[in-house]
């Protein structure tokens, strides 16, 4: 049985930004209407296969407000989402991705433009996305309104790619490592 690679990823942003129905699409395939804030935090699990084996990624929803520093330990990666038709939550990228690197340093981070497919009330143009060339952060946009939405695929992320070269090299220390001794308490 291959070994199933586990990780932490903080999803950040603002309040209403789309956090939750981002991570509701991938759970269920499906975006429901309607806003219901995020209480504190949630915990969601996305499975799939990647090249190495199964990969878990939990994924940390953090309400829309900063959060205490033990929830920011241990991610292996981060997503920070902004709405473009809200240029305050635009605004506040920075201080999401100072919240993040200043209890996770080098974390790869990926920079989240949600609502895209709204565009009679766009208020952050593209050509004003720049922060991510700044930080030297990976982006891209989204909309997870219908069903033919540029959706984040876990594989597909640039996130992914350090992840899985962490994988690599201990599933080949797994693959390497000699098998314990069977004795009599684990029959």
């Amino acid at each position: 049985m291959p070994h199933l690679a586990e990780f932490k990823l903080l999803v950040v942003g603002d309040g209403g930004v789309g956090k939750s129905a981002l991570l509701q699409r991938h759970l269920a395939g499906e975006f429901k209407e309607g806003y219901t804030a995020t209480p504190n935090i949630e915990a969601h699990t996305l499975r799939f296969e990647a090249i190495f084996g199964p990969v878990r990624l939990n994924c940390w929803d953090i309400a829309g407000q900063s959060c205490r520093d033990s929830f920011y330990l241990g991610a292996h990666g981060a997503i920070i989402i902004f709405d473009v038709t809200s240029r305050l939550s635009y605004t506040n990228v920075p201080n999401w991705r100072l919240d993040v690197v200043r209890v996770s340093e080098n974390i790869p981070i990926v920079l989240c433009g949600n609502k895209v497919d709204a565009v009679q009330h766009r208020e952050v143009k593209p050509k004003q996305i720049t922060f991510h060339r700044q930080k030297n952060l990976n982006s891209l946009a989204t909309k997870v309104r219908f069903t033919d939405a540029i959706a984040i695929h876990p594989p597909a992320l640039e996130l992914d790619a350090s992840m899985l070269a962490r994988l690599e090299v201990d599933y080949v220390a797994a693959m390497n490592a000699p098998l314990p001794e069977v004795d009599d308490e684990d029959v």
